[in-house]
């Protein structure tokens, strides 16, 4: 079960000195709150209000650059019911902070974050209620943690962008940020740093058990028999941190939504990862689908590749609770003969 979190939030803006420290004065802020939904940079709530122009037009990027030196606080206010919390995980899921963010539940502060590359995670297990819960979020654009002295740590890797008909282009800071470097001014791209909640924001809950991904790989093409033999890999989690589980795995390849191959094992699953690898037989002739029209539709692209589609139930036998997971998946194998 997923909860997403990407509508009705608020976005106000502080000066730079408001820290994470400051966040209880933020919270209890009564006015010019402004409405956004996810993913959104800073700017777009602004322009929509009209409080900016578009900085992408004319050179009206010069009159946005106080956008990076300011704080930027989001809130989200979202309900859980008992269903939701009876769940053995709780993983907030926030797909990209763009740049230095703070996040915090329920006056609770979950961590710091300082990419835009790679998401932010935490079990929110013990920390959520039922009823109303809030979200806060503090975002900066990130200059402001760096400093000429850190300049000297990266020497002569910064890249200076400078001459007589521009000047000086960018900033040299922007090197110790992982985040888009061409938002500092790039070439002839204006400066427009970015800054914001950039990707979706959703809480996954957990029972027992969870089928975390499905990997698929063609190992033989049968061209005479039509016949593909395909390899599954499932990555299985036991999130139980020290009890093995009994489970019995079912894996479904369905073909315009009938059933053409199945197969079921019992598998025992240690406590974390685990990899259980499963092999069918794919026969081509239950699609009406021969291998030579197979052949001429994908070199020359004229029809799309058949779509199976992969269900796979996991079963756990002691606590009676399952989870099923679906993925959509093409054949395709490529030989390469070299003369």
């Amino acid at each position: 079960m997923r909860l997403k979190l990407n509508e009705d939030w608020q976005l106000t803006w502080e000066p730079l000195y408001r820290q994470a420290g400051d966040y209880i004065q933020v919270r209890n802020k009564q006015r010019d709150w402004l409405p956004a939904d996810l993913p959104c940079d800073v700017h777009m709530p602004l322009i929509e209000r009209g409080i900016i122009a578009e900085p992408l037009v004319a050179n009206h990027c010069f009159a946005s650059e106080w956008v990076e030196e300011r704080s930027w606080w989001f809130k989200k206010s979202f309900e859980l019911t008992a269903e939701h919390l009876v769940s053995d995980q709780m993983i907030l899921h926030m797909a990209s902070l763009d740049v230095e963010a703070d996040i915090w539940l329920n006056d609770c502060h979950l961590g710091h974050h300082r990419s835009a590359f790679y998401p932010f995670s935490c079990d929110l297990k013990g920390k959520a209620q039922q009823g109303v819960n809030q979200l806060f979020v503090r975002v900066t654009a990130g200059l402001e943690h760096y400093s000429e002295h850190d300049l000297a740590l990266i020497g002569e890797a910064k890249v200076v962008y400078k001459n007589e008909q521009i000047g000086q282009r960018g900033d040299h800071r922007r090197g110790m940020l992982r985040k888009p470097q061409y938002v500092f001014g790039w070439d002839w791209g204006p400066r427009v740093a970015t800054c914001g909640i950039m990707g979706e924001v959703s809480i996954a809950f957990n029972r027992k058990m969870q089928i975390r991904d499905i990997h698929v790989m063609t190992t033989q093409v049968d061209a005479a028999n039509r016949e593909a033999h395909v390899q599954f890999q499932l990555e299985l989690e036991n999130l139980y941190p020290f009890q093995t589980l009994e489970t019995q795995l079912k894996l479904e390849l369905l073909f315009n939504g009938r059933q053409v191959q199945s197969n079921e094992q019992d598998c025992c699953l240690r406590s974390g990862i685990n990899y259980v690898t499963i092999f069918l037989s794919d026969n081509c002739q239950l699609h009406c689908t021969s291998a030579r029209r197979l052949e001429t539709a994908w070199t020359n692209r004229r029809f799309a590749r058949p779509t199976r589609t992969l269900m796979c139930m996991s079963w756990n036998i002691s606590t009676r609770s399952s989870h099923r997971a679906s993925r959509q998946r093409q054949h395709r194998r490529i030989t390469w003969r070299i003369c």
